[in-house]
């Protein structure tokens, strides 16, 4: 079956932003995921400082 030459560019043209925006989402991801990463390991830490603490005050009674 022989597509008309406008319907054609238009699915290609389709195609292509729904490609080009998935690598867009995709590197704004990337750059988002790594600047929660740093935050969620700080609270991470902070989490298991208050358990040492906690375990600290706990061995005393």
């Amino acid at each position: 079956m022989k597509m008309k030459r406008n319907l054609h560019r238009n699915t290609a043209l389709g195609f292509f932003n729904k490609l080009s925006h998935r690598k867009m989402l995709k590197k704004c991801l990337h750059t988002e995921s790594a600047l929660v990463k740093e935050s969620s390991l700080e609270v991470l830490r902070d989490m298991e400082r208050l358990g040492d603490v906690e375990q600290s005050f706990g061995a005393r009674t």
